[in-house]
């Protein structure tokens, strides 16, 4: 009976330990893996297995709060259902072949930290939905092809420490209401197109871990641009 009992325990702390995420987050996973190719990943899933084996997914209280897929080949397109991962705190896609637009529904990622989408294929505008995450403090989508105009919602994103864009196909005037981003230590905008020719910065707006920094006033005329601003925190 003594062991009876004790084979009992051990099979349910196993099913505690593989302890299964909603069936609406595990399908989004799986749309994230067929419209990438997930079968031709460097390091691809086992559909079998349970979700919190599966490569670059992190698990916590059973929901979903972590994707890290940096260079894995992926190929394809973001899938519109990755707004269902409401619990999402990190989004790392950097250095794949990913193409198409940013869906409209990476806003209804409220609790992400982190966006990294670097070295992909991307096309088309940024979605001003962007400006819903409001806990977003590293945006990282260099190297790509976006287009379009920076949008003016990004200035929303207080939390902001870290604005990447260089190397894409960016038009148009840097939105000066980025001034609100107090807390930016990183603004890397080179590589694009931005038409601005008397762009005008108060750089003292801008911050360092919340601690005011000292700088002269940067103007541009003609067709100069400030192509990058990287504000050290020892300054």
């Amino acid at each position: 009976m003594k062991t009876l009992t004790l084979l009992f325990v051990s099979l349910l702390t196993s099913v505690t330990t593989f302890a299964q995420i909603s069936e609406s987050e595990k399908q989004t996973l799986l749309d994230l893996y067929h419209s990438t190719n997930g079968s031709s990943w460097n390091t691809s899933w086992n559909l079998e297995a349970p979700v919190t084996t599966w490569h670059g997914v992190t698990i916590h209280e059973n929901k979903v709060v972590a994707i890290d897929l940096g260079f894995n080949n992926l190929t394809g397109t973001i899938p519109a259902s990755i707004g269902n991962l409401s619990h999402l705190e990190s989004l790392k896609l950097f250095f794949n072949q990913i193409e198409g637009t940013l869906p409209s529904e990476i806003g209804n990622l409220t609790q992400l930290k982190v966006l990294d989408l670097n070295s992909n294929n991307l096309i088309g505008e940024i979605p001003s939905s962007i400006g819903n995450l409001s806990n977003l403090n590293t945006l990282l989508l260099s190297s790509n092809q976006l287009s379009g105009m920076l949008p003016k919602e990004l200035s929303l994103l207080t939390n902001l420490t870290s604005l990447v864009v260089f190397d894409n196909q960016l038009s148009g005037n840097i939105p000066l209401s980025y001034n609100q981003l107090k807390n930016m230590s990183e603004l890397v905008i080179a590589e694009n197109n931005f038409s601005n020719t008397n762009l005008y910065i108060p750089t003292e707006m801008l911050t360092s871990v919340g601690t005011p920094m000292i700088f002269n006033e940067i103007k541009t005329f003609d067709n100069t641009e400030i192509s990058t601003i990287v504000l050290d925190e020892d300054n």
